[in-house]
């Protein structure tokens, strides 16, 4: 069997296609376990437990910026792939650590009395940072890492591959969770500590799923780090990347796309919960479709 330590250029060459192959299809079970983390954690559930805190509009927007906010950490993980070629390390310890992050969220409400209830959101806002921030660093290694791994005559096939089986699983995962917390808040007062019970639940799922995630890349080939040495300085690293006008495009499309969509994303499923009061079965359903 194959583990995730660095293979030098001769080790991993001899690993054979064979073995390439079992390692990408392991990293699509593993995707489907990170897809259920991610529906338990971002999706309408969350936005559920943040309006439970008390959240304001102000604040649901602050909290959904935690994401592309800790994106920016990419940057920094880009350069310390390249320059210190710790790629497996960067991405088991920063996903491992970002991921538990949530059980610190799972104990707010009950850690945070209920006479401090105004400290609860910006508690939860500033692990979500710390969370996203290294959750970005995670990302970027685990794209280094198969862009070096999948064989170019099937990337295609895996992508379209991983992102079918990750959008059944997380499909299923939310419409699960919709169901649970559908189920559980019958009969139980809106804020209270069963109320909370209920989130935490499903948030202590999703952090289980999501370590095991990260735990199976231990058994998928790690081929060495492609360091480019004449790109170590941070600025001559990224100031040749910017020099590429077609990527130049590619940037100012997508800071428009999500600067016209982060405007209104972040309240869709506040506008279902809390004015068209539809249950979260409903929200996962439409979320689907």
């Amino acid at each position: 069997s194959v583990s995730a330590r660095d293979y030098t250029e001769e080790e991993f060459a001899a690993l054979g296609r064979a073995d390439v192959i079992r390692g990408l299809r392991l990293s699509i079970v593993a995707g489907a376990l990170g897809s259920a983390y991610f529906q338990l954690t971002i999706g309408v559930i969350f936005v559920g437990f943040a309006l439970t805190l008390g959240a304001s509009n102000l604040q649901i927007g602050l909290l959904s910026s935690t994401m592309p906010l800790g994106n920016l950490a990419q940057l920094l993980a880009g350069y310390l792939i390249q320059r210190t070629g710790a790629r497996r390390r960067l991405f088991v310890s920063s996903f491992l650590i970002s991921r538990s992050l949530w059980l610190l969220i799972v104990l707010v409400p009950f850690l945070v009395p209920e006479s401090r209830a105004g400290w609860r959101v910006p508690a939860v806002f500033t692990i979500l940072v710390l969370s996203n921030l290294l959750h970005a660093v995670g990302s970027n290694a685990w794209l280094s890492w198969m862009g070096d791994l999948i064989p170019k005559d099937i990337r295609g096939r895996f992508f379209g591959t991983r992102q079918a089986v990750t959008t059944a699983t997380g499909m299923v995962a939310g419409l699960l969770a919709g169901r649970y917390m559908d189920w559980w808040e019958q009969g139980v007062e809106p804020g209270s500590p069963e109320h909370f019970l209920g989130f935490a639940t499903l948030f202590g799922a999703a952090v289980a799923l999501g370590l095991l995630d990260i735990l199976l890349f231990r058994f998928i080939p790690h081929p060495p780090v492609k360091r480019d040495t004449s790109l170590l300085g941070f600025r001559r690293l990224f100031g040749n990347v910017f020099r590429n006008r077609n990527f130049r495009r590619l940037i100012l499309l997508f800071a428009w796309w999500n600067l016209a969509t982060g405007i209104a994303i972040p309240f869709f499923n506040v506008y279902l919960r809390e004015d068209l009061r539809l249950s979260y079965t409903v929200i996962t359903w439409l979320g689907i479709v």
